[in-house]
């Protein structure tokens, strides 16, 4: 049967979380749920189960400590691709406690995936007062000393590692991939130069500030067919639809084997700390968005055999007494596998509409007007255009505002302007 959360467009990686990974692997789902749901369904990793997600991103630091159960170590390996995330950020602001140990630890993790970010320093931590990297210059050490490391201890051909681009500005981004992007280069590291990149910072959106730095390090020969690229920390069908133009410019020039990728912990955020529930997206020619339910909790719904007021294919097996079970609990109603079960549909909800904007973006020029906003199929058509282009600086700079028009789109994404700071 068809995977209907397939496509040939950039990639969503759903950022697994750690509580919802070990819950589905510790079997309590089909009691709990009165045999309407089983473990293996809600396995999203296994291809068994009812929903197929092909593509994720696991944090290092959560995985050091996985359980042999959970979901993501008992994915089937031959049909999901796995990342590994930096864990940059949670190190630069304490959370993450880097010993020498530790380090080692996440670094062999990150290389049992398919591809893994290197452990960077986040030009967002910044400005956070909790970050021991107060200064771009203090960003970049970092970056760079975890590059050497990478090189020195990776074992070749096991895992696509990715350098990490950041920035809060061009200025700022440009001189970041003039220092770093040598961790790159064959000529210099031979077979254990880093493979693919990881885009964050304001490029992420920004895409007058990605393309130029993707063509600079395609001039460079620093990005070589079959290299991984992950814009990390982002995900909505706009950003899909702009992100899959990337993959197609690229694929264009450089090679088929090229994958672009993104991730967001948005499904699980909006489950685990708010309730709430994806709807039914409105993919229309006015615009692309995510319909969101506050999910019903309380004593009320204790027992309810009311239908949720969202839908999928773990939604339409369950009722509202399966997620509220704790009656006169002072906390919550829901317990952690209440959460799981509006995460499991949150990512489903996520993957078809992402799958839906490919397939539409795929269509001839006159069909996909029919279904996208006219100005998304603009945008996707002047990346592609400036990817394959010769003048591709004089069209970013004519274009820059389309280009720029999805920067509200996540977090982090802010120019050093809008921070405070004069340069751009």
């Amino acid at each position: 049967m068809k995977n209907p959360l397939a496509h040939t467009g950039a990639a969503y990686r759903p950022a697994m979380q750690d509580w919802m990974a070990r819950v589905i692997g510790d079997g309590t789902a089909p009691l709990r749920t009165d045999g309407k749901l089983s473990s293996a369904d809600l396995h999203l990793l296994s291809g068994k189960g009812l929903a197929h997600v092909t593509h994720f991103l696991q944090a290092a630091p959560d995985g050091v400590e996985g359980s042999e159960r959970s979901m993501v170590a008992t994915r089937d390996s031959a049909t999901t691709n796995g990342m590994a995330d930096s864990g940059g950020y949670q190190a630069s602001t304490g959370v993450l406690k880097l010993t020498e140990r530790r380090q080692h630890e996440m670094f062999r993790f990150s290389e049992a995936m398919d591809s893994a970010a290197i452990l960077d320093g986040p030009t967002s931590s910044i400005t956070n007062p909790k970050s021991k990297l107060r200064s771009l210059a203090d960003c970049m050490r970092f970056t760079e000393f975890n590059a050497l490391y990478a090189i020195q201890h990776r074992v070749p051909g096991k895992a696509k590692l990715l350098n990490v681009s950041q920035g809060r500005s061009r200025k700022e981004s440009e001189e970041w991939l003039s220092a770093v992007s040598k961790f790159s280069d064959p000529k210099l590291y031979g077979e254990r130069a880093l493979d693919g990149w990881a885009i964050a910072g304001a490029a992420r959106l920004h895409f007058s500030i990605q393309l130029r730095n993707l063509i600079t390090l395609r001039e460079g020969g620093l990005l070589r067919n079959g290299a991984p690229i992950h814009v990390l920390g982002t995900g909505h069908p706009e950003v899909a639809c702009a992100l899959s133009a990337v993959q197609s410019g690229l694929q264009k020039t450089i090679g088929e084997d090229i994958q672009v990728s993104f991730d967001s912990a948005t499904p699980f955020i909006m489950a685990g700390k708010y309730k709430k529930a994806l709807g039914v997206p409105t993919l229309n020619r006015k615009g692309l968005q995510m319909t969101i339910a506050q999910m019903p909790h309380g004593d009320i719904y204790v027992g309810s055999d009311h239908p949720w007021p969202v839908s999928s294919p773990f939604a339409n097996r369950l009722d509202l007494g399966d997620l509220n079970v704790r009656k006169g609990d002072p906390k919550s109603a829901w317990d952690t596998l209440s959460h799981v079960l509006v995460a499991v549909h949150n990512v489903w909800v996520m993957c078809r509409a992402i799958a839906l904007v490919n397939h539409q973006l795929s269509l001839p020029s006159p069909n996909r007007n029919l279904w996208l906003p006219p100005r998304i199929v603009e945008l996707a058509e002047i990346i592609q255009e400036i990817l394959v282009r010769e003048n591709s600086h004089t069209m970013i700079d004519e274009h820059q505002v389309l280009l720029d028009m999805l920067r509200h789109k996540s977090r982090n994404t802010k120019l050093l302007e809008d921070y405070g700071d004069a340069d751009r």
